[in-house]
């Protein structure tokens, strides 16, 4: 075989292997769309859906685990559990997002179970109900599944198959797969692989064998099928072909020598060949005569025929003899043949006795169902074959050969293994050639399968009676022709309080239904009367006798029709299915509300608003969606747990509700985001913002959970239909937008959304993204800005301030600190800058330069659960002096929740790290309060160290505070400074330590030190 026969041949085999995993996993999607319209999945109870799951796996040989989990990847079924344990989230939560993002099958690349840490992938199936996906349905196969797939394939040996995923993880390979399932392929390997959809490559595998690399690629899961041959094996083949090709020439060889062996022995042959009819002729048989290769043999040959003829003569008499007695004794057999199968064959068992009971002939079926299939009956007694045979079937037998014929419609007979079967039985006397009874010939019919329909029947009507009674189902008749409606008892007319001769027609029944349904169940009934159906469902709502509206399924079908094709009678039922719509109505409002506020959830928020913009856009109509975030709402959540959040959020729903009407809708989109949908505003739009105020208003006020006093705050965005939307997606969107504008300018406001929102949104995006890649690529630096000290002139310290040092259009970090809080990344750029200064500072000290060092916390940092500890880990790991550290948090971060703070605080003091307080005099702080912290130093708010030359109220506050820090005893810095004025004035009035341009802008830290040494000389 050539190089390019070999390729093409194990291209495809591997497009073979692709196709069998293929099969494999579309059987296992088929499985799990069949259980998603499981009626036994309900959310409340899913006992039944795990039995049932659990049989379907062990009967389909498909797949190796199932099951059901929620939006959030909690599992709520797993068959490799018992129903009721305890279990774990869903080892592929990303599985399970698509399918509820999707609403669609989903097959998932390589993971770990969650229970078993089993290698395995799955398939995911949304299970809808009223048109919502409540569960994600999945089904797991593990890997070793598809391994033994390609083990079973036999391929020939150094040869190795392998599934590869997109990624490059191994998902099945037909040798080692222990070894080597869910590793990745080499790099190189990968990238030649995902060059096409199949072809060949020159590769190394794994283990470093040179390998002639075949593949193709799944069109459903993107999945790859590499088949690997050793180089190794390649050249054994073609060394191979040789030795074939050296052997044919051996061949040739022998066999021009055999050829001329053949004509030697062409002459004996023909001599040889007259021998054998010589000796035939010789004993008078007949003979035949050979061609012969020979003149001199022919001559011979001639002789022998000449004999030949003579005694053929003498014997012809004798044949007709012969064929005589033959045609005799053929006609003989014929007769006994056609006994024979007539009795075997029968399509009744039959059997034909002597006087004695003993056998002359039985069919095959009799043999069968008396289980004497491997015995020898003929001649035997058949009371001794079977010894069972009731008393009473040996007293027919003996009436039978008394000359009696007899008959039986239905007997019982157990049989020698302890099966009962039932037969319809005929005996009949036959007769010998002197008319007397010669035994008897009996036929038997099995009715065994039969007998037991008969009973299934009539359990079954049993059954369909109580069913129909305990489901409430009623049955009924119409003839089409009269159109009369005949029900089988009253339970119908009970079930709408109307006596018979209120519902006798079809007229009547018709007129009972709703006017929503009622065009639909006359379209239904004469499709089936015309036969272009065999037959209806419909649930529809019935008028009853006092006047209320009930629920019946009403199914029918045609039992009777004419030639052409046209229903005589039909037949159906109505099934009381009331209670069952009462509660989908409630279920379904319970899945439209919020369970914990009542409010209605993003679901129905969704469903209304799309409802009321349609309507606006039919009639021109105007309106407006308030979207509300709570402000400092997570640090409650944090500080004193879920459950007073809960309250804090069932509250705020009251106050929303309080503050709209009753044509508003207030719903509840998740955590701490509301939405007011306001309807109907044109011509006044102005009720909007008038609405935004009192939100406001009344969440400005504070919330009292048993002892505490919460504040909270909203954010308010707000869009107008059809003006800045036609659609709710985006008019969340807008109205997100400008909310998001508010908690950046300041927050407990409310904003109308303009075009603008969309550029800064896509800024602010742009910066996350600059932001998540400075961190994961190390593109942040420290700036370091110097503090020193107003009467020496002395460096005391700097501040470490953070810069985007990633190449592109520079940001200050006014600009990105806001966008990384909102981000949520605020807690790991503020880790970095802490570890950052830790090394630099460290660094210094190597060279001999001794600076304490000043690091802003942010104040969502500083609510993080384990701040404290977080910090100390961060400053032993640096193996560096505590006490040449200071924390420098915001007024408001402290001032939120005081004892909390005060406690954070002092487990930060204890660690010999200085603290001080930033940006104060802008925030709310009270001198009671302020005594209770334990600080170190306070920094006066650059905001009024800038006006102090210009501004008498600035001077008032920067005096105030200095004055207060001094009596606090704490050091005062003043920040901002640019001028030196400025400086000459914070020095009269007694401020310890100055920081701003004027003095330098903040340096990095090779310009820092070269600052510090130009200082010192």
């Amino acid at each position: 075989m050539s190089r390019s026969q070999l390729e093409r041949d194990t291209l495809q085999t591997a497009r073979a292997l692709v196709q069998t995993i293929d099969t494999q996993i579309l059987g296992v999607q088929r499985l799990g769309q069949g259980l998603a319209t499981s009626d036994a999945i309900e959310p409340g109870d899913l006992q039944r859906f795990h039995a049932q799951a659990r049989q379907t796996l062990a009967e389909a040989g498909l797949g190796s685990t199932i099951s059901l989990s929620d939006n959030a990847g909690r599992l709520a079924v797993n068959t490799g559990a018992e129903y009721g344990s305890s279990l774990p989230l869903n080892g592929n939560t990303e599985l399970v997002r698509r399918v509820f993002a999707e609403s669609g099958p989903v097959i998932s690349p390589l993971f770990a179970s969650a229970i078993t840490g089993k290698l395995l992938m799955a398939v995911g199936v949304p299970v809808i109900r009223n048109s919502l996906v409540i569960y994600a349905l999945t089904v797991s196969i593990e890997s070793k599944g598809f391994s033994d797939i390609l083990r079973a394939q036999r391929l020939p040996a150094g040869w190795v198959a392998t599934v590869i995923d997109s990624t490059g993880v191994i998902v099945a390979r037909s040798q080692d797969a222990e070894r080597l399932t869910g590793r990745k392929v080499p790099e190189r390997y990968l990238k030649d692989l995902t060059k096409g959809t199949e072809g060949n490559f020159e590769g190394i595998n794994g283990d470093g064998v040179d390998v002639l690399v075949t593949y193709a690629q799944s069109p459903l899961t993107g999945w790859r099928v590499a088949v690997n041959i050793p180089h190794e094996l390649l050249a054994s083949e073609l060394s191979r072909q040789l030795g074939i090709l050296g052997v044919g020439i051996l061949c040739l060889i022998f066999l021009v020598l055999a050829l001329a062996h053949l004509l030697s022995q062409r002459i004996a042959r023909s001599f040889q060949s007259l021998v054998k009819p010589a000796a035939a002729l010789g004993m008078g048989d007949k003979i035949v005569l050979p061609r012969v290769e020979v003149k001199e043999a022919a001559q011979v040959t001639a002789a022998l025929k000449e004999a030949a003829a003579l005694l053929e003569a003498r014997s012809a008499a004798l044949r007709d003899r012969e064929r005589d007695l033959a045609e005799h004794s053929k006609a003989l057999r014929l007769s006994e043949t056609r006994l024979k199968t007539v009795t075997e064959h029968a399509p009744v068992a039959i059997a034909i006795f002597d006087r004695h009971m003993r056998y002359l002939a039985a069919s095959r079926l009799w043999l069968k169902n008396l289980l004497l299939d491997n015995r020898e009956v003929i001649g035997a007694c058949h009371y001794e074959l079977v010894p069972g045979i009731p008393e009473a079937w040996r007293d027919a037998h003996r009436r039978g050969l008394a000359g009696e014929a007899l008959r039986a419609d239905a007997d019982c007979f157990v049989r020698s293994d302890g099966t009962i079967q039932w037969y319809r039985w005929e005996i009949w006397p036959w007769t010998d050639d002197t008319d007397e009874v010669g035994g008897i010939i009996i036929s038997a019919e099995d009715i065994t399968e039969r007998i037991a329909a008969e009973r299934k029947l009539r359990d079954s009507e049993s059954r369909l009676a109580l069913a129909l009674k305990a489901g409430n189902t009623a049955v009924w008749e119409i003839d089409v022709t009269s159109e009369r409606l005949l029900p089988a008892d009253d339970r119908l007319f009970s079930m709408l309080g109307y006596s018979a001769a209120g519902m006798d027609t079809v007229g009547k029944w018709i007129e009972r239904i709703h006017e929503d349904e009622r065009n639909t169940a006359r379209r239904l009934l004469n499709d089936v009367i015309l036969g272009s159906s065999d037959g209806f469902s419909l649930e529809a709502r019935y008028r009853t006798a006092d006047g209320n509206w009930h629920w019946l399924l009403c199914q029918g079908t045609a039992s009777e029709r004419s030639d052409d094709g046209r229903a005589i009678r039909l037949v159906g039922t109505h099934t009381d299915i009331d209670a069952r719509k009462m509660a989908e109505q409630r279920a379904r409002e319970a899945a439209l509300h919020d369970p914990l506020t009542g409010l209605p959830n993003r679901a129905l928020v969704f469903e209304y608003g799309n409802r009321l913009l349609a309507a606006a856009q039919r009639k021109h109509g105007q309106g407006a969606l308030l979207f509300i975030d709570l402000d400092r709402f997570k640090p409650i959540n944090d500080l004193y747990g879920h459950d007073v959040g809960d309250r804090v959020l069932q509250e705020v729903s009251r106050r929303l509700l309080s503050c709209t009407r009753a044509e508003d809708l207030v719903g509840r989109l998740g955590g701490d985001e509301f939405v007011i949908v306001l309807p109907h505003l044109a011509p006044d739009l102005h009720r909007a913002a008038v609405v935004a105020s009192h939100v406001i208003d009344s969440l400005n006020n504070r919330i009292i959970i048993d002892s505490l006093e919460l504040s909270l705050s909203a954010s308010i965005g707000i869009s107008y239909y059809p003006a800045h939307a036609t659609g709710m997606s985006e008019l969340i969107h807008a109205a997100d937008l400008a909310m998001y504008q508010v908690k950046q300018s300041g927050r407990a406001s409310f904003q109308e959304y303009r075009d603008e929102f969309n550029q800064r949104a896509d800024e602010a995006y742009s910066l996350e993204a600059r932001l998540r890649q400075a961190l994961r690529h190390g593109r942040l630096s420290l700036h370091y800005q110097p503090v020193v000290d107003m009467d020496s002139g002395l460096l005391i310290g700097a501040e470490a301030l953070v810069r985007l040092a990633d190449g592109g259009q520079a940001v200050g970090p006014q600009t990105f600190i806001p966008v990384a809080e909102s981000a949520g990344l605020i807690g790991e750029l503020g880790e970095w800058v802490v570890k950052e200064a830790c090394r630099q500072h460290r660094a210094w000290l190597a060279s001999g330069l001794k600076v304490s060092l000043a690091i802003n916390v942010s104040p969502l940092q500083f609510r993080e659960k384990g701040f404290a500890e977080k910090m100390r880990e961060i400053i032993l790991d640096a193996r560096i002096d505590p006490s040449f550290i200071q924390l420098e948090v915001t007024e408001s971060a402290v001032m939120e929740n005081i004892d909390d703070a005060a406690a954070v605080l002092n487990r930060i003091k204890s660690l010999g790290v200085k603290v001080a307080l930033d940006d104060f005099g802008t925030g709310y702080s009270s001198l009671s309060h302020l005594s209770s912290l334990p600080l170190d130093k306070l920094k006066v708010d650059q905001s009024f160290v800038r006006r102090i030359g210009c501004d008498h109220s600035s001077q008032l506050v920067t005096e105030a505070i200095i004055a207060l820090g001094r009596s606090l005893k704490l050091e005062v810095i003043g920040e901002g400074i640019e001028s030196e004025d400025a400086f000459l004035y914070l020095k009269a009035h007694g401020c310890n330590h100055a920081q701003g341009y004027w003095l330098s802008r903040p340096l990095p830290a090779e310009q820092f030190a070269q600052w510090c040494e130009q200082q010192i000389s």
